[in-house]
């Protein structure tokens, strides 16, 4: 006998008038559905801000940016960081 301990419920019929809103209105990326995920997670959580973002790449990227502009960082400061990672982990460091 099996047991499933994660079975995942899904509303189809609201998920796909959702999706189909997304495509009637021609978004495929960040866009109206984003502003409002943002807006609804400052409600939720009282913070002042929340940007979403497409990946964790982008995160990474957009941290060290702050930590540039916050704490004085300036192009060619050393990082360290490891070789046991994914590539973007460091590819985030090289784009800033």
């Amino acid at each position: 006998m099996t047991v499933q301990l994660f079975v995942p419920s899904f509303r189809i019929e609201e998920c796909l008038s959702e999706i189909r809103e997304c495509l009637e209105k021609g978004w495929t990326g960040l866009g109206f559905k984003t502003a409002e995920f943002e807006t609804a997670w400052k409600n939720y959580t009282g913070l002042h801000h929340a940007h979403f973002l497409n990946s964790n790449t982008v995160g990474l990227h957009l941290a060290i940016q702050l930590f540039k502009s916050k704490y004085g960082w300036n192009d060619g400061d050393e990082v360290i960081t490891t070789p046991l990672t994914f590539v973007s982990t460091n590819h985030a460091i090289l784009y800033a």
